[in-house]
């Protein structure tokens, strides 16, 4: 069984109503079970920042099909949450990102796992440790609390909300 973990975001509209949403639609992908759910994060913008803040979360899964089918669910649920961005990095309703597939490896034009950015930015790497931090990066080799460490991003993180159990979450344990 795979480890997997994935990043959600938003910036745009009702930001929690946003990520409970998203974790809503999510547990009805065929096969993905949500296994842990991290705190909230209100994070800066990165890239473009003439934004509102973000918040940000990391959930764990279980899946029992390919990173590209998941990548696939992930993206009919982005539109159909109606995701629009005009430009790269810039504000958004809902971002969904694969951030690692267990000990999978891929460098594709549609999907590089480990996410190509997770060891530089601070808003993936805290929660990710809060939820998992013995999990070792496949490419490193280090655990989510060495990565954390390791990490130069220096934007303010707040913790937002400790995602508490809820009925709308039934398979979150």
């Amino acid at each position: 069984m795979n480890k997997i973990f994935l990043g959600l975001g938003s910036n745009f509209g009702d930001r929690q109503a946003n990520l409970e949403k998203c974790i809503n639609l999510l547990q009805n992908i065929p096969g993905l079970f949500i296994i842990k759910v991290s705190s909230i994060y209100e994070t800066e913008p990165v890239g473009y920042i003439l934004q509102d803040r973000f918040l940000n979360m990391v959930l764990e899964v279980d899946y029992y099909k390919t990173p590209f089918n998941l990548l696939a669910g992930i993206k009919l649920i982005e539109k159909s949450m109606c995701r629009n961005t005009s430009f790269r990095w810039g504000p958004r309703n809902i971002d969904i990102d694969i951030l690692y597939f267990g000990g999978y490896i891929i460098t594709t034009p549609v999907l590089c796992i480990p996410h190509s950015e997770v060891s530089k930015r601070m808003f993936v790497l805290k929660p990710l440790a809060e939820i998992a931090p013995g999990f070792l990066c496949p490419v490193s080799g280090l655990n989510m609390i060495r990565l954390r460490e390791a990490c130069t991003d220096e934007s303010e993180i707040v913790q937002y909300k400790c995602f508490e159990k809820k009925p709308l979450l039934n398979n979150i344990n």
